[in-house]
């Protein structure tokens, strides 16, 4: 980190401290209403420098404090950000810690992410989470070589200099990365044309480029070993964190089996997941399948807004604070009252 972005950070905390009017207050969440009787504002699933966000622990908490969010709880991936619930506490905000788990289901084949949250992780779970960031940074290293094979203008040591310079986590690289720093380059994105025959933009080159199973997977999708740890082992992990394990996003990951989706998840539940996510963007008909879901099977329901603190048009990632606007007052309030519940045990 430069000593540009210290003396940035520290300058964003004095804000903070200033700001609070709550700094010297112990933290008391009793009614989990606010004063005008409406459900607290919370984000339980965004992403900082640490993994594929944009902002910092201390601008992201200095942006929730603008917006008036009243429980925090950031999930990088596959990284515990112990920063930024220290800094919300300061702050007067409501905060445990998260992550993002990349992980991986053997019976189907499945890659997904599953959010998991404690009031504070210990043991093992970092040694895996180390693991599989250096498996994606293997991987990373591979999709580079792949990609100035096929003709375009990388250098692997300017890529991770390109990102730490800006003070994002070099260890924790991904392929959103890896699509940001093609599309600086004019010349590369008129090169995917030329390969392609098409103009991909952004989520498009990632999804069909660099990933095994897309369209044009020849010009950056490799083959790996799986080195993400398998859901039963995340569910040990929950276990000896007394954690909540929730498939995040279920709209996006089994966008294609809605109408089986309450078959499709008994796995994971018999593995140790417990909560299922009401992603900000879900539709109403992903959303109802979902309470229909978390009914049957007595899940917990988190909610998120996926930001990234990036431009998107992807309809994938909202902004901090975001939340589905098909559940109504009664419903969100219900759900951060079972998770506080379920957390704070």
């Amino acid at each position: 980190m430069t000593l540009y972005h210290v003396i940035w950070d520290i300058f964003l905390f004095l804000c903070i401290i200033l700001l609070s009017r709550q700094y010297l207050l112990p933290i008391i969440f009793v009614s989990m209403k606010n004063s005008s009787n409406t459900p607290v504002r919370a984000d339980l699933h965004f992403h900082s420098t640490l993994s594929d966000g944009s902002k910092t622990p201390i601008e992201i908490v200095a942006t929730a404090m603008g917006r008036d969010i009243e429980l925090l709880v950031n999930t990088d991936h596959d990284i515990v950000n112990t920063r930024t619930p220290e800094l919300a506490k300061e702050a007067g905000i409501m905060s445990f810690e998260g992550v993002e788990i990349s992980a991986y289901e053997p019976s189907s084949d499945k890659h997904l992410h599953i959010t998991c949250y404690a009031q504070k992780f210990s043991g093992r779970i970092h040694e895996i989470l180390t693991h599989t960031r250096d498996g994606r940074k293997g991987k990373i290293t591979r999709q580079l070589e792949r990609l100035r094979e096929n003709g375009f203008d990388i250098d692997t040591d300017r890529f991770f200099q390109r990102f730490g310079s800006q003070g994002v986590n070099t260890d924790n690289l991904s392929n959103s990365h890896l699509t940001e720093y093609i599309f600086e380059s004019p010349e590369n994105v008129a090169h995917i044309e030329h390969l392609t025959g098409e103009k991909l933009e952004y989520s498009m080159f990632l999804r069909e480029c660099l990933k095994k199973e897309g369209k044009h997977a020849w010009i950056g999708g490799v083959e790996v070993p799986v080195y993400e740890p398998s859901v039963e082992s995340c569910g040990e992990l929950a276990r000896e964190n007394s954690a909540l394990l929730s498939i995040a996003h279920p709209n996006f990951t089994f966008e294609d089996d809605i109408d089986r989706f309450d078959k499709i998840i008994m796995p994971y539940i018999e593995a140790g997941v417990r909560g299922i996510e009401i992603n900000a963007a879900a539709p109403r008909m992903w959303v109802e399948t979902i309470l229909r879901v978390r009914d049957r099977y007595d899940l917990i329901l988190t909610f998120g807004s996926d930001c990234h603190f990036k431009p998107s048009g992807d309809g994938k990632h909202n902004e901090l604070g975001s939340r589905n606007p098909y559940l109504s007052d009664e419903q969100y309030g219900s759900m951060v009252e079972r998770f506080m519940e379920t957390v704070r045990r």
